[in-house]
């Protein structure tokens, strides 16, 4: 049997101030931060006792109001320089580029780099005992994540082990994922993960009794051998052959339109992998915490290289997600589908959870379809992402199982497409990303989606070129909520932005920061209130649209570099919101009354009878 990955750990060690001295170095200056302030000073927000600077500090001090949830570096230098979220994506969009420009030999490597740096696995551990995550304690830290998807708390009270699992987790995390990447990576350059038929039969590795195999395969393979570690591994044929996932490890398949199954009351994978070289394929799993290329504790790899294929669950945390450890889905041709529907299907389509899991689909038009915590989520202390570097791709995460968490009729919760998500009172959430490189896309979702974070996490959505859609609800498209922050970046073509309801298109509530980047096309957008740069509860929200000529719709207010009321934490911080609208690629654009082209404004007025309900500290700019 596969060994555990706690003990694959015992060779690690945690060194806590790692993190720490990452998070306290200073943050880079983004492109808009100088001009973002010069705009503010000129207005007399700057240096207000309520203003901007005070502002500044009270969203640093948010660390020192939870000291044990262990943020990430990412997240620290988002609070820290929150008018620069820019530079601070763009060290994610390094090490995605580096990705998208790898050749076959380099791409490992660049995912190394990418997971290391988004997690703060770089550097030498030192002066630690090792770090163990309690084997006794899995089925516990499965259930925080089932707990974590089904509602937003998780009470001390009510759930002990819970509680318990998730500080074990985030006291052996780092230890865990930099050593279920190695060992994933590892397997990957060894003649199995190259997917080398002659190299791995020149190894000469005991066979397994082909009575052994039993009815685990169905059609023709070709080799069955164990592996030092116990685990088994199936070499296929060119036909068309279905394999029970959840009774082998391994599978190399040359050709063929095979079926990968993971039925239901699978145990949890803790590693495994398969390399399918040709063929149209269907990965399917029912099973909680096993399918294609996800892992609990361990590590899971899934290189498709040729075909059209359709990977599809019902279950939780399947399709690309690493709960403790590292899970890699590469898809290298071919027009893909990834779908993940029902009530419990969630933690899917790139997703991570004390771990990470990376979806990276490098040719096709593709269709990413999924309901709740799928397509790019960051759980607590995680990184999930898709990377698709190009074709005409459709993003689908808007019902029909979830409805809206605050009853709204015909409304769904997402929690989608570019999500961090930590875990309230608990542990920090992570980084949730889509990196989208090519072509005209489509990204519909429900509430909590499209570029956000919840509770110390930070949530990406961005996309390189072509003429985009965007749909989502209530808290979409760069938004934030509870000490998080949440970027969108479109980089050309003319774009329609659609959100309703409150808190998008760059929309900040509580202790948060927000960037929604436009750089060139004529864009269309609309959205209700708190939005198009919108802030509020002592927050930051900066909406840049860099060129174009461009249509402003918003049906509600606090918009348009708007702030709204600051109830939450006036009485002790007596600091008030910030929100920034910047239009600066000249054009000729359309906006509702009390806005022009060619103007700059202070927005907002005081209110000396509610302080905490002023709304005086925006910023509105047309050049």
């Amino acid at each position: 049997m596969p060994r555990s990955i706690a003990r694959v750990c015992s060779a690690f060690v945690l060194m806590p101030s790692l993190a720490c001295a990452q998070q306290s170095a200073k943050p880079t200056e983004g492109q808009y931060e100088a001009a973002i302030l010069a705009r503010a000073s000129e207005l007399g927000i700057l240096d207000h006792p309520e203003g901007l600077n005070s502002l500044f500090g009270v969203l640093a001090a948010t660390f020192d109001h939870y000291p044990s949830v262990r943020p990430l570096s990412l997240i620290d230098s988002a609070l820290r320089r929150p008018l620069s979220l820019d530079a601070v994506e763009a060290r994610v969009s390094q090490r995605v580029m580096a990705i998208r420009d790898a050749d076959a030999a380099g791409l490992p490597e660049a995912i190394r780099a990418f997971v290391r740096d988004a997690l703060d696995l770089t550097g030498e551990p030192a002066g630690a005992e090792p770090a163990e995550f309690p084997e006794e304690s899995i089925p516990a830290l499965l259930d925080a994540a089932r707990h974590n998807a089904r509602t937003w708390r998780l009470r001390s009270e009510d759930h002990p082990q819970l509680v318990d699992a998730v500080a074990h987790a985030l006291k052996t995390d780092t230890a865990a994922v930099a050593a279920s990447l190695d060992a994933l990576l590892a397997h990957w350059a060894s003649p199995i993960g190259r997917g080398d038929i002659e190299a791995v039969r020149a190894l000469n590795l005991p066979t397994i009794d082909p009575g052994a195999i039993g009815d685990a395969v169905t059609g023709d393979w070709s080799y069955a051998f164990t592996l030092p570690d116990g685990s088994s591994l199936i070499i296929g044929t060119d036909q068309a052959n279905t394999y029970d996932m959840s009774r082998i490890d391994h599978v190399i398949d040359p050709s063929g339109n095979d079926a990968y199954l993971w039925p239901k009351g699978a145990a949890p994978t803790r590693t495994g992998s398969i390399i399918d070289l040709a063929g149209n394929d269907t990965y399917r799993s029912q099973a909680d915490f096993a399918g294609p290329a996800t892992c609990a504790l361990g590590w899971s790899l899934l290189d498709d290289r040729s075909g059209d294929d359709t990977y599809h669950t019902t279950a939780l945390a399947s399709i690309a997600t690493g709960v403790m450890g590292a899970s890699v889905l590469i898809d290298r041709f071919g027009d893909d589908a990834y779908t993940a529907t029902g009530k419990a299907a969630s933690w899917n389509i790139g997703a991570g959870f004390f771990g990470t899991g990376l979806l990276i689909d490098l040719a096709g038009h593709d269709a990413y379809r999924g309901e709740k915590l799928t397509q790019g989520i960051g759980g607590a202390r995680g990184l999930g992402a898709i990377i698709d570097k190009n074709g005409n791709d459709f993003y689908f995460a808007n019902g029909p199982s979830n409805t809206s968490t605050y009853g709204t009729p015909a409304v769904y919760l997402g929690q989608a497409q570019g999500y961090g998500y930590g875990i309230r009172g608990h542990a920090a959430g992570g980084l949730g990303a889509i990196y989208d490189l090519g072509g005209h896309d489509e990204y519909t979702a429900g509430e909590f989606s499209q570029g956000g974070g919840y509770f110390f996490a930070l949530g990406i959505l961005r996309d390189t070129s072509g003429h985009d859609l965007y749909h989502a609800n209530r808290y979409g498209q760069a938004f934030a909520a509870h000490q998080a922050a949440g970027i969108l970046i479109d980089d050309a073509g003319d774009d329609t932005y659609w959100s309703r309801t409150a808190a998008s298109q760059s929309g900040s509530w509580d202790e948060c920061a927000t960037l929604l980047i436009d750089r060139a096309g004529n864009d269309s957008y609309r959205c209700d209130g708190l939005g198009i740069g919108g802030a509020a509860m002592q927050a930051i929200a900066v909406f840049i649209d860099a060129a174009g000529d461009d249509r402003y719709a918003p049906a509600g207010g606090d918009t348009l570099g708007q702030s709204s009321r600051d109830s939450y934490h006036y009485e002790r911080d007596k600091t008030l919101s910030f929100s920034a609208f910047m239009d600066l690629g000249g054009g000729h654009d359309s906006y509702p009354p009390r806005r022009s082209n060619g103007s700059v404004l202070s927005t907002g007025k005081p209110n000396d009878d509610e302080p905490a309900n002023s709304t005086r500290f925006g910023v509105f700019v047309d050049e």
